[in-house]
């Protein structure tokens, strides 16, 4: 077993495990505590044995939540990618194209959050398209946002295109500045970067954005952070870029830069 969650009831807990094995993520199991009161404890008075959860098609679960009865499917594993996806929601089901890495440590979240603020919540789907292997730091997610009542899917701004469109940087011997919108400026000295990422001879000539992605949700906004590379080992920090629900899509807002030292 990898790891657990525990749902509580009112005298229940149902216990989801995910399961390893040494050639991967090998699903979840879940199983029933029902407990009783003795002596003013909580004593656990029933349980049921651990069960392997299977869509209904006998296609592996890799991601659910018990609100709406949501869970996305894979049907094929391959190349440590699952795909073949399928999303299920209160009882109705969609298959989609999408693909995510086959390990524990990124497997697809789950989200509901009001992203376009019309007082209905859509669901979120983070899935990791890449994982670099030890050294390269590569990571990057990918997102969808659905209508939960139809499939439907928000289009969301592409986060790399957004910094290339607003951001400006330089790299000197004496630093590196950021520019934001020509208005917002950062500013970090050589003797402030060189202990953390190393000696300027191993600097790039430029930034090297989106080495790693990610994506999280926070008081239904949308947020997204991408990695900023200035060495081949070393990270200056990250741009974290805000999502506004408008028109049709999920556009971002704000850009900020928060150093990684």
């Amino acid at each position: 077993m990898q790891d657990f969650k525990a749902e509580l009831g009112a005298d229940t807990a149902t216990l989801t495990y995910t399961y390893m094995t040494s050639t991967g993520f090998a699903g979840y199991y879940t199983q029933v505590l029902t407990f009783s009161k003795e002596n003013d404890h909580y004593v656990v008075s029933d349980y049921t044995e651990p069960s392997y959860m299977e869509g209904q098609d006998k296609s592996t679960i890799i991601a659910f939540l018990a609100q709406n009865n949501t869970y996305l499917t894979a049907s094929t594993l391959y190349n440590d990618e699952f795909s073949n996806m399928t999303l299920n929601i209160n009882g109705k089901s969609q298959r989609f194209p999408w693909k995510t890495v086959a390990n524990s440590s990124f497997l697809p979240e789950l989200t509901y959050a009001d992203l376009d603020k019309d007082g209905r919540s859509e669901l979120a789907v983070i899935l990791c398209q890449m994982v670099g292997s030890v050294g390269s730091y590569s990571l990057q997610e990918e997102i969808h946002v659905i209508n939960p009542e139809d499939f439907s899917e928000i289009t969301v701004m592409d986060p790399t295109a957004a910094i290339n469109n607003h951001v400006k940087s330089q790299i000197s011997d004496e630093g590196v500045r950021i520019v934001i919108d020509d208005k917002t400026a950062y500013y970090y000295t050589a003797s402030r970067i060189v202990p953390h990422v190393g000696d300027k001879t191993t600097w790039l000539n430029i930034l090297k954005l989106g080495s790693m992605i990610s994506y999280y949700v926070s008081n239904d906004t949308l947020y997204a952070q991408v990695s900023a590379q200035i060495s081949p080992t070393g990270f200056l920090g990250n741009f974290i870029l805000t999502y506004d629900y408008a028109g049709d899509k999920l556009e971002i807002t704000n850009i900020t830069f928060a150093p990684s030292f």
